[in-house]
């Protein structure tokens, strides 16, 4: 991780924040460390680091609890293994004695066998596309096309510039150059309203800091995007506020007992369904999902995938950023591979396999 000690942790991503929140919590010889999911924004090779350093302080008698969604680490780092579901103890029982299938029926409480759903979908002209999108440093002449019907992953490792990519399409951060196109026209986008205008929504990957306003109701976030819809000369209409967050809460699976709850006391996977019911409320064409399912179970998660699923049957089109290569391969069409800042190469779904996929990632500029 390639960051000077004087540097503020807001101008950091959220990976990089991560890594120090790790490198905090060895650092300070607790006798008992509580991890929650603290792989969730980094790589491979960093996990290896971090599984190191954890056998490392279990060995000298340091105790740990490891809290994550990702089956295989907790059978990679696991001793004993419990699981919690809605606020209950379902189970607690030796690693040796579960395997991954017993441990998604406890979690989700009930079997589910096809963890990466893919629906069929007719993937049509070509909707959107960017030509030489650049940002300062961060990202590097990129030029792609999206498909209606369509499902393109984004994968790279930490500071490829994926999430700088998306954030400069949609206007949250201001493009050195690049053009824009949506069903061949070519459209300004200089801020997140004109994106919004123009069809396009992002779903940012941290819903907490940029995705909810934690202290609204789940009616206020659902509706917040789409408030001028709903309102008639600036005066809201709170029938429709009611009527349209309860058609959501409904779609979205989200459990809660009403639309007036908190979102802040929402469990993640339940956040992260309002923060995309709020966007799909706008009626976008193309959706930008930035770690859709970072933090949430395995029920949430197939949960979303289906959604994303039933977005392109219906002819929308979506570009899905995952840290997760399993994830990516299981739903996409097409994974687009950065690194460095650079679009290093574009693989087909015929073609998927992890190591195509971090043969691209692990490219480096010359």
């Amino acid at each position: 991780m390639h960051v000077s000690p004087n540097d503020l942790l807001r101008n950091l991503s959220v990976a990089q924040c991560q890594l120090i929140e790790i490198i905090k919590a060895i650092s300070i010889n607790a006798k008992v460390i509580i991890m929650d999911e603290p792989t969730a924004a980094i790589t491979d090779k960093e996990v290896d680091i971090l599984f190191s350093h954890i056998k490392k302080l279990a060995a000298g008698g340091v105790a740990i609890i490891y809290i994550s969604h990702r089956m295989e680490e907790i059978f990679q780092i696991s001793d004993r293994i419990t699981v919690l579901r809605d606020g209950t103890r379902i189970n607690t029982d030796e690693a040796a004695n579960l395997n991954r299938d017993k441990l998604i029926t406890m979690m989700v409480g009930r079997e589910i066998t096809d963890i990466y759903p893919k629906m069929e979908a007719t993937i049509g002209d070509v909707v959107f596309e960017a030509k030489n999108i650049s940002r300062k440093g961060l990202v590097k002449d990129v030029s792609f096309q999206l498909r209606t019907g369509e499902i393109l992953g984004l994968s790279g490792l930490i500071g490829a510039g994926r999430s700088e990519l998306l954030e400069g399409i949609f206007g949250v951060s201001k493009l050195e150059r690049g053009e824009i196109f949506i069903h061949g026209k070519k459209v300004n986008i200089h801020s997140p309203k004109d994106a919004i205008k123009a069809g396009l929504a992002l779903v940012t990957e941290d819903r907490k800091n940029s995705g909810l306003n934690l202290v609204g109701t789940i009616a206020s976030n659902i509706t917040m995007v789409s408030i001028a819809d709903l309102s008639k000369n600036s005066i809201v209409n709170d029938g429709k506020i009611r009527k349209v967050s309860d058609e959501y809460i409904d779609k979205m699976k989200i459990k809660t007992p009403s639309r007036d709850q908190v979102v802040g006391n929402l469990s993640g996977g339940n956040q992260q369904k309002v923060v995309i019911a709020k966007w799909l409320l706008s009626n976008p064409e193309i959706i930008f999902l930035d770690e859709p399912t970072r933090g949430i179970d395995v029920g949430a998660k197939r949960d979303i995938y289906l959604l994303i699923g039933e977005l392109v049957k219906s002819g929308k089109a979506v570009i899905v950023v995952s840290s997760e290569i399993p994830e990516l391969m299981g739903i996409c069409d097409r994974i687009m591979i950065m690194a460095e800042g650079n679009l290093t190469g574009i693989v087909e779904r015929a073609e998927f396999s992890q190591e195509k996929i971090m043969s691209y990632a692990s490219t480096i500029s010359v």
